[in-house]
């Protein structure tokens, strides 16, 4: 991950509104998040409110 003030990840996350269309870019996105979120550095820019991280990953699980 990069510092920036949202993540490009999160932002291509947040862009999915069907999962019928978004399924393999949404599979693709949670396999990255697994294996970002391995660096502790990674895990602690995601939870910074700044990134707005949490809420579109929220927002995911509320279209799943």
């Amino acid at each position: 991950m990069h510092s920036v003030s949202e993540c490009s990840m999160c932002t291509r996350m947040a862009a999915v509104r069907n999962l019928v269309t978004g399924k393999q870019l949404m599979v693709v996105l949670l396999k990255l998040f697994d294996y970002c979120l391995k660096v502790k550095a990674n895990r602690q820019e995601l939870i910074k409110v700044e990134m707005n991280s949490i809420s579109i990953m929220l927002g995911a699980l509320n279209l799943v």
